[in-house]
């Protein structure tokens, strides 16, 4: 019996020993026979030589063609040294024998002989032959390793493979290591190993197995709905679109494997495990409490006892189930699309001797553009990771945006002293008694947009509408604790915190409050209290 295994991508046939699935044996095994007697007679140490000759052939016939071939090559140079040793022997002791009894120089040819027989077995043992160690557990032969480290190796790859499932180790069997003479190289594959191990642990059972690079993520009982719950986890990826590729970016394997019997699931819950993304499985240590466990994952300890069913303490709990977010596997999709897309403006920057640094304004807004992209879009898990542009058509170009930066140096925040007129209108009203009220500062008649200036160098503290009859209003602090107020603006040109230079343009006449039509209402406050405009501002008519 052969076992399918499939990648997903690309499907393909693995044929390997699969005798622990059914009741198939394949144990043949090279047993070495001792020679029956030792005693120095020729026809039964010609029955030796035949003995090992045969044994020798039966190796070579399961030799390939290659292995034969050298096999025969070996046994013709054997042969020939063998004859020279033999005719040198013989010249070389001829007159030795000539006075020996004819019995005598039997024996000796026979041992002769037979000494060289024996050699040529053995190295020919030697080179047609491999000594291992054969894997007996509960009487079962598992099959034959090349030493007894790869027997750890085993054991602890059969832990990594099912890490994901369990945090339980895999239960080591009892295992015997026997000697064992075997063809020339012909030692068990190490998954073959792997699964006659795991064949007689009676936690695990046959399945079709679903494996992302050498882990096993969940096993179902049958090799078709493995592959429909994988290729309907890719098309989620692909659905609605033309012209696509996807392709798993881990290396994953269907195959018929052994697996814990947790593995098992129906096609309905593998779906489900592979929506969920990621689970890690935490070993609950004492001591420990579920706040301690959700922070140490990042995630809410809300989140962590719902989904694992906990009602105050951990008592009881062994194992806790800890959801990452992080796809079990990743799906990377290139496909051909055409997308319309914004164009960027770009953001231009120029200098401004005339503004104070600081001073930075928009002189121009800027405005994106469009245009038509073709191109081959890759992505991860739907989020776009790169492109390859095809074509690009400009449908509207882009306006760049003009910011101006003033470059000159900031004026002192302190006035001084001596105040300048704030506008080119003029005078409608004084400061003091007007319409049985006090008018606390004068008007100055102006048509709207009028520009108003600092009347002196100082911070602005107020640029805003005025609720309370001023409507637009500027108030300037010079420092000395005198102030200023610009009031019933149509537009402020300033904000709270600027320094302004005495002349700096801060606001436009207009007509805002409470006004009778445009017009600059200008106060003068000395530690709060409102003073006559007309004793410190010179030039006003």
């Amino acid at each position: 019996m052969s076992e399918t295994q499939t990648h997903v991508t690309v499907t393909k046939t693995e044929t390997i020993p699969s005798r622990f699935y059914a009741n198939e044996t394949d144990n043949t095994r090279i047993e070495i026979k001792e020679p029956v007697s030792n005693a120095v007679q020729t026809e039964p140490l010609q029955e030796v030589f035949t003995h090992y000759r045969r044994e020798a052939e039966k190796q070579i016939g399961r030799l390939g063609k290659r292995g034969r071939a050298f096999a025969a090559a070996s046994v013709s140079f054997i042969k020939e040294k063998v004859r020279a040793v033999k005719t040198a022997f013989s010249e070389s002791w001829s007159s030795y024998y000539a006075g020996l009894s004819e019995q005598t120089k039997q024996i000796g040819y026979t041992i002769s002989v037979s000494l060289a027989a024996a050699c040529a077995c053995c190295l020919l043992l030697v080179l047609t032959c491999s000594i291992g160690y054969e894997i007996t557990i509960n009487g079962t032969e598992v099959g034959v390793i090349k030493n007894k480290a790869q027997y750890r190796s085993l054991l602890a790859d059969i832990n990594h493979e099912i890490a994901y499932i369990t945090t339980e180790p895999f239960a080591e069997p009892a295992a015997k290591l026997s000697l064992k003479v075997i063809p020339k190289g012909a030692f068990d594959t190490e998954l073959a190993l792997r699964e006659g191990i795991k064949a007689q642990n009676s936690t695990m059972l046959p399945a079709y197995a679903v494996y992302a690079d050498g882990q096993l993520l969940f096993a179902v009982p049958n090799q078709q709905a493995a592959l429909s719950v994988l290729e309907d986890y890719k098309a989620q990826f692909t659905e609605g679109q033309e012209d696509v590729r996807a392709e798993f970016n881990e290396s994953v394997l269907v195959a018929r494997r052994f697996v814990p019997i947790m593995a098992l699931k129906t096609e309905t819950r593998a779906r489900e495990q592979l929506a969920e993304g990621r689970v890690i499985l935490h070993s609950v240590e004492a001591g420990e409490t579920s706040a301690d466990i959700a922070a140490r994952y990042g995630i809410s300890e809300e989140a962590l006892c719902e989904t694992n069913r906990i009602a105050g303490s951990l008592a009881g709990k062994k194992e806790l189930s800890i959801y990452t977010n992080e796809p079990l596997l990743s799906v990377t999709t290139v496909s051909r699309k055409t997308i319309e897309e914004e164009i960027p403006f770009a953001s231009i920057e120029r200098e401004d001797p005339t503004k104070y640094e600081g001073n930075i304004t928009v002189e121009q807004a800027g405005m994106p553009g469009s245009c038509v992209v073709e191109a081959y879009v890759t992505s991860v898990n739907g989020v776009e990771t790169g492109r390859k542009v095809i074509s690009e058509t400009v449908l509207s170009a882009a306006t760049d945006e003009i910011i101006s930066k003033g470059t000159k140096e900031p004026p002192s925040p302190i006035g001084t002293g001596q105040l300048t007129v704030p506008t080119s209108g003029n005078l409608s009203s004084r400061y003091g008694s007007r319409w049985g009220r006090r008018h606390e500062g004068i008007d100055m008649t102006a048509p709207t947009g009028t520009p108003i200036y600092a009347a002196d160098n100082g911070r602005v503290v107020y640029a805003e509408f005025n609720s309370g009859g001023y409507g637009n209003m500027v108030q300037i602090d010079h420092g000395n604790g005198v102030t200023t107020y610009y009031a019933h603006c149509s537009e402020l040109l300033v904000s709270e915190g600027a320094v302004v230079a005495k002349g700096d343009v801060i606001a436009r006449v207009g007509n805002t409050g409470r006004s009778t039509g445009p017009h600059l209402h200008f106060e003068v406050r000395v530690n709060g209290t409102p003073a006559d405009p007309m004793q410190y501002v010179n030039g006003i008519k």
